[in-house]
């Protein structure tokens, strides 16, 4: 068979020996089944296409011939090529889980609600989640977030969801495998022709055929061993969201400087543990774990957090309100610093009270960056994401940056007395301001 080219013919009973002896092997080969699939497809294209008339019998006959195309032959060729390489496929053992022992095939011990919260099995299988609209696809896991961008040809119509769906799944594996290699992935995913081509190593259908040969080629290169689990859509928000994102000129989107944030840092005992307002995919987030439009910083509890946050000052009360009700739930544990316009007449500024003010720029400092749209644009009024940014000019307002420290033990305040000595949580041991909430009180301060 392997020097049979493309387009030469051979025995179809021939041919569906081998096939059927590479099927029982299957199990053993990276993307072994997906590269059975043209072999399957060659297994019934006659060389004479009036057989295909005569009744399944008579098409078995010992003369019955049948021609192999490129995609045959190749599957042919690495197939037997996987096989010569002593292929090993892992075999679990876990102790007092006969279940969950042997090859591994997605079965877990958790329920519903443990993946979503812990982004991984209770046996420690990562398990990102996947979605795809028409025209672009987005995958998370854990604080890792990315959108996959799909080529005019392979937007609707010109492709299927399915066709989407099982690309993102690909782009998954492809650009998870280097840091989970020799390992396991569950794929999450609310479309079941994802999951059956995973679960399956393979597909029949021609369009989708491809996609498959990449997602098992990176999981053979990778050493992975992938199952696929299926998610209801309504669980499937952040993923969803990201595929439906459209990144317009963001107004909104102003960084802190590096060095100002890191001095910030320096400042605090304890180190920030999440970025309270990035983009979707964090090119302008300053930690690993950030928040985003398709994450929202107030739609999920903070407590227990150091936080850090610049925020769009359309929404600042919303992001003050919800960090100070988490706060309390968790006080000694949790922190917040935030970057703000002294505008000390709105309706956020008595949120302030007790915070301490770590830093006061005048007006007219460089403080921020915002995208380099033109690199970034589209042409059709959409932008791309990109680390390319620029600074715009001077702040219009002086700015702040204000610190909320934990709790102390026993007390509902921050500090014994307000600017009585630093709050545990910094590093030097001096006074700092303690605003009051006060506009005309902290006017004087600030001033």
């Amino acid at each position: 068979l392997e020097s049979v080219g493309a387009g030469g013919s051979v025995s179809r009973r021939g041919l569906a020996a081998v096939v059927g002896k590479f099927q029982f092997l299957a199990p053993l080969v990276k993307r072994g089944q997906n590269l059975l699939a043209p072999i399957y497809r060659a297994r019934d294209s006659f060389r004479e296409p009036f057989v295909s008339e005569w009744d399944p019998g008579r098409q078995w006959g010992p003369d019955v011939e049948v021609q192999m195309d490129a995609a045959a032959g190749d599957g042919v060729r690495m197939f037997s090529e996987a096989l010569r390489r002593d292929p090993l496929r892992r075999y679990y053992l876990y102790e007092g889980s006969p279940e969950l022992s042997g090859w591994w095939t997605g079965r877990h011990s958790g329920d519903r609600q443990y993946l979503p919260e812990h982004w991984a099995t209770p046996e420690g299988v990562p398990a990102p989640v996947m979605d795809a609209s028409g025209w672009q696809g987005g995958i998370a896991l854990e604080d890792w977030r990315h959108i996959v961008d799909f080529p005019e040809h392979e937007r609707a119509p010109h492709k299927s969801s399915n066709f989407r769906e099982a690309s993102t799944a690909a782009s998954a594996v492809e650009l998870l495998g280097p840091s989970h290699r020799g390992g396991r992935l569950l794929l999450r995913t609310d479309n079941t022709t994802t999951m059956s081509l995973v679960n399956k190593q393979g597909t029949m259908v021609p369009d989708l055929w491809p996609v498959g040969q990449r997602m098992f080629q990176a999981a053979a290169q990778y050493d992975l061993d992938l199952a696929a689990e299926h998610i209801l859509g309504v669980e499937n928000g952040l993923s969803d969201g990201l595929s439906r994102y459209v990144r317009r000129k963001d107004y909104s989107d102003w960084q802190y400087r590096r060095d100002e944030f890191e001095s910030i840092q320096n400042l605090l005992t304890a180190p920030f543990t999440l970025d309270g307002g990035a983009d979707p995919v964090g090119t302008n987030a300053h930690l690993p774990r950030y928040r985003s439009v398709v994450d929202s910083f107030t739609g999920r509890p903070v407590d227990g957090e150091h936080v850090y946050s610049n925020p769009d000052y359309a929404i600042i009360r919303e992001y003050l309100e919800h960090f100070l009700r988490c706060q309390r739930q968790s006080p000694g544990t949790t922190s917040g610093t935030f970057v703000l316009p002294v505008w000390d007449t709105y309706d956020w500024w008595p949120l302030l009270k007790e915070a301490h003010l770590l830093r006061l720029y005048p007006a007219r400092s460089d403080l921020f960056t915002s995208p380099e749209w033109r690199q970034l644009g589209a042409g059709d009024g959409t932008y791309a994401f990109g680390s390319a940014r620029a600074f715009r000019g001077s702040t219009h307002w002086p700015v702040v940056v204000v610190h909320f420290p934990p709790l102390l033990p026993g007390r509902s305040d921050r500090t014994a007395a307000e600017g009585a000595g630093a709050p545990p949580s910094l590093r030097a041991r001096k006074s700092v301001p303690v605003l009051t909430g006060d506009p005309a009180r902290d006017r004087v301060k600030i001033i």
